[in-house]
């Protein structure tokens, strides 16, 4: 187990892996958790990768809800025909 300082928010990876594609899940109730919160969620977390200096390329993932007393480990994304081409799944 990697041991790291509680606060890292002015450090910058060494050699920051940009994130090409991904996929948000989410596994709260479209009422709880909406589309307005999902955005904000993917824009800070965009914003939060610029800041240690990871890229991320793709700026508007697919975003998926899900029931959170099913099996996590059973959920299949269904990726759209324009999307194929990514092989991200």
């Amino acid at each position: 187990m990697i041991n790291l300082p509680a606060n890292r928010a002015d450090k910058k990876f060494v050699t920051p892996i940009p994130i090409k594609q991904w996929v948000v899940i989410i596994y709260e109730t479209r009422r709880r958790f909406g589309e307005d919160r999902a955005e904000k969620m993917v824009q800070d977390f965009v914003s939060a990768c610029a800041t240690v200096g990871m890229a991320v390329y793709d700026k508007n993932p697919i975003i998926k809800w899900e029931q959170g007393q099913g099996d996590i480990g059973a959920v299949r994304i269904i990726v759209p025909l324009n999307f194929r081409h990514l092989n991200f799944l």
